[in-house]
């Protein structure tokens, strides 16, 4: 093994005991039910010097208001399971091995990858090869029907991969996990790299084609406009980059047809729309639908199109298990020699030691991607689907910020208690908190969307509202000491794939850099990896 992938190897394995040996402890914590804080009492189990750190003060529970507030039917919280009634896993009783708030929060921000030094490691290691901090190309971005934080990641993202490309001396590039197109058509028009847009949602890859016929048709003054803003004098340095699409020829779309090519024998739906090109060198946009399974080689798609050139593999913000799966796919294809990749939904991904509770066992992933390195995987090291529900709140540094909604589904579950005498899991409400102007008019949707008959009046919710109003302040609290784990909980999730990755005889290179802003952009690193070229 090299050296440097070696010494690479040796700090990941360190970093990622370090934070464990810290998340370990605090794994219930992750893992409870943040609408049961009211019904279990989560507030009591803080300790005091904590309180006190945060500056707050035990007010004396308020008085009981008209006594139209329902008494719950049973003393111990019970959820119900298969139609038998259990009691409440007394289990998850949280310990707190930290006395105070201060090393607490210490130990927290200690695991956080930029804390443990870890992408400067990758800067000092891989110099020669690593995309300089705020990388940019010679050609100006060009925004083109995208929100601030898509405009921002794009952006960035379209960047260093061209520059990656570019110094690796790579014309085609795979878009995983595409959507809708903002990355592949931004490689294609802006950096004339040959691209393919992969992705599993038909709608996805349709309506990806149609926005790159549309923004073909106005790239023209979507140019000229970006040299006036470059330079209001007209002496634009950059404007011999910029240049038409670099493809105009007729374009063909494919019929639509179903074959099995995978491995694993799925059936795939193939969308494709390619470019009757004339000459090897113009390079192609082409858009495919289909489900690529993790331990597929994604030579044996992209062949027809790029003829056996070797390509890049990237991904930005790629849904739970796909990031996993690309890793694999980067691994597994021979003509895949580059991979930049920016995952995203952690509670979506699979566990291997740990079972989704929302999801039957008959529908479970048959390829696990948590974890993925065997490092980890030796450890059995599990996390649970609330604890990876929580690596997606805001990261240290930046404000977490408590909704009004998050109080009212805890009140909504002690009302719903006090009807029934038990919880459920599967009440799952969704988003309807955004959609309330009062507490009175969610717990009436509540109810309709479970198809719960209330018989509550106005009066009874407000009281509720009355009974519990000191509890809107704690639960606040209690919510930032949770979020504290998040940044160590990422980056285990994150750190596994990197492990993974130097697990193999065929990196050479493995790299993690923070891409974007965090406050524009939450989910903001960037695994980059390089490997040996097939002979």
């Amino acid at each position: 093994m090299d050296k440097m992938k070696e010494k690479l190897l040796t700090e990941c394995s360190k970093d990622v005991e370090h934070i464990l040996s810290f998340l370990n402890q605090y794994l219930p914590l992750a893992n409870l039910h943040f609408t049961n804080f009211i019904i279990e009492d989560y507030w009591s189990q803080v300790p005091n010097n904590f309180k006190q750190s945060l500056c707050t003060s035990e007010a004396d529970e308020p008085e009981r208001g008209d006594g139209s507030v329902l008494q719950s039917t049973t003393k111990m919280p019970m959820e119900l399971v298969d139609g038998e009634l259990r009691h409440n896993d007394p289990g998850m009783t949280l310990t707190w091995h930290h006395s105070q708030l201060d090393s607490f929060m210490a130990d927290a921000v200690s695991c956080n990858l930029e804390n443990l030094g870890y992408t400067r490691l990758c800067e000092e290691l891989y110099a020669e090869h690593y995309p300089p901090e705020g990388a940019t190309s010679d050609v100006p971005f060009i925004s083109h029907a995208m929100n601030e934080k898509k405009s921002h990641e794009i952006g960035i993202m379209s960047s260093v991969c061209s520059t990656l490309a570019k110094r690796e001396r790579l014309r085609h590039v795979v878009d995983i996990g595409s959507g809708k197109g903002y990355l592949a058509t931004t490689l294609y028009m802006q950096y004339q790299l040959s691209v393919i847009g992969i992705d599993s949602q038909t709608g996805n890859t349709h309506g990806a084609l149609r926005r790159k016929q549309r923004l073909e048709k106005q790239y023209k003054g979507l140019v000229k406009r970006q040299q006036e803003r470059t330079d209001n004098s007209r002496k634009c340095r950059n404007s011999e980059h910029l240049s038409e699409p670099p493809v105009r020829e007729t374009v063909m779309r494919g019929e639509s047809h179903e074959v099995t090519v995978s491995s694993e024998g799925h059936k795939v739906m193939v969308n494709s729309e390619s470019h009757n090109a004339t000459e090897d060198d113009k390079p192609t946009h082409i858009a495919l639908t289909a489900f690529i399974g993790p331990n597929d080689q994604l030579d044996k798609y992209v062949e027809p199109y790029f003829q056996n050139n070797q390509f890049m593999l990237t991904g930005l913000h790629t849904c739970g298990d796909l990031a996993g799966s690309m890793s694999r796919q980067f691994i597994h294809s021979p003509a895949c020699t580059l991979m930049v990749g920016v995952g995203c939904c952690y509670h979506l991904i699979s566990e291997m030691f740990c079972a989704n509770p929302f999801q039957p066992k008959e529908e479970a992933s048959a390829t696990p991607q948590f974890p993925l390195s065997s490092f980890l995987r030796d450890k059995h090291v599990k996390l649970g689907r609330n604890c990876r529900m929580l690596s997606m709140q805001s990261r240290i540094g930046q404000d977490s910020v408590f909704d009004v909604s998050l109080f009212w589904r805890a009140l909504l579950q002690k009302i719903l208690f006090d009807v029934h005498g038990y919880w459920r899991k599967d009440w799952i409400l969704g988003k309807i908190a955004s959609r309330c102007s009062s507490f009175r008019e969610y717990v009436r949707k509540a109810f309709h969307k479970l198809h719960i008959e209330s018989q509550l009046t106005d009066a009874q919710i407000d009281d509720y509202v009355h009974q519990h109003a000191h509890v809107e302040n704690k639960m606040a609290m209690f919510f930032q000491l949770r979020t504290a784990l998040s940044p160590a909980i990422e980056s285990v999730i994150l750190l596994d794939r990197c492990l993974y990755l130097l697990e193999q005889n065929a990196t050479t290179m493995v790299v993690i850099k923070k891409l974007f802003h965090p406050s524009k952009s939450p989910r903001c690193y960037a695994i980059i990896a390089k490997k040996k070229e097939a002979r």
